[in-house]
């Protein structure tokens, strides 16, 4: 029966709608025409550069450490001298001690943060921590190695005098890369 139906509407030339059509039908009288907006492309890298976590991290809490020991070491030695009465030393040993621990928090939750950020490879510069540089403006390619460097199997390359590609791993040989890119945007200087 269905058939003779389908049959019959193919005859009279109706053809009914597709659900897609509908839909588009319906939308089309829900909202008024609007032109169609294109969004802004956003400049996608062309190589992301990951740090060595590790080696970003682990040293600076060791630092940390240490440098809140010593500055423990020294509120003790002050307080101590200051000949206060107990609930006045114990109450200056707790502030400090808090305060020392909060310092230390901090420092860690900033070195973590930037430690997860990559170094971003653009067409016309690097960019890292809301900080960058321009090809053209690079003036050394030279590795480095200090200690930490050897002991987590990283290398620093100090690009200028404010901007370093730090902790990044030796497995990556980022130095032919970056000469390639400083070559091809002093060209393309070179040609406007």
């Amino acid at each position: 029966m269905m058939a003779d139906y389908n049959q019959q509407q193919n005859r009279t030339g109706y053809q009914r709608p597709s659900q897609t059509q509908q839909q588009a039908q319906y939308q089309t009288q829900q909202s008024p025409a609007r032109p169609i907006q294109t969004q802004p492309q956003i400049e996608q890298p062309i190589y992301v550069l990951p740090q060595n976590k590790k080696r970003a991290i682990i040293p600076k809490i060791i630092i940390f450490i240490v440098l809140g020991i010593i500055f423990y070491l020294g509120v003790l030695l002050n307080v101590s001298l200051l000949e206060l009465d107990a609930s006045t030393e114990s109450i200056a040993k707790l502030t400090s001690l808090i305060l020392l621990l909060l310092i230390i928090l901090l420092g860690t939750y900033l070195t973590f943060h930037k430690a997860m950020q990559p170094y971003k490879f653009y067409r016309n510069r690097i960019y890292f921590n809301k900080k960058e540089i321009k090809y053209t403006l690079i003036t050394n390619t030279n590795l480095k190695q200090d200690f930490w460097d050897k002991m987590f199997k990283t290398y620093s390359i100090g690009l200028s005098k404010k901007f370093f590609l730090r902790n990044i791993p030796q497995t990556i040989q980022i130095n032919n890369y970056l000469n390639q890119l400083i070559n091809y945007a002093k060209s393309q200087q070179q040609r406007l």
